[in-house]
């Protein structure tokens, strides 16, 4: 695998949002260990992600997010207490 496949074939991509298989992952390990340059794009892509998602994330309404807690175990003390 060429450091120029590794970069065009949108795995690094895939890689920074977790959606590698097993192989794939060690794959891009190995460019890791291969060329550091790439290992510090996918870190670049992964704090990009994180800021844009922090930056446009909503906050939890946290009476909403109660009640579903609360709900969610009522029908857990209900299915286990049956």
């Amino acid at each position: 695998m060429t450091k120029e496949y590794i970069i065009s074939s949108g795995l690094l991509e895939l890689h920074a949002f977790g959606q590698t298989t097993e192989v794939e992952a060690a794959q891009v390990l190995q460019a890791y260990i291969n060329w550091p340059d790439v290992k510090e794009d996918v870190q670049n892509m992964e704090k990009t992600m994180e800021a844009y998602t922090v930056s446009n994330g909503k906050s939890v309404n946290e009476d909403l997010k109660n009640k579903l807690f609360s709900a969610l175990q009522a029908s857990d003390n209900k299915f286990y207490n049956t």
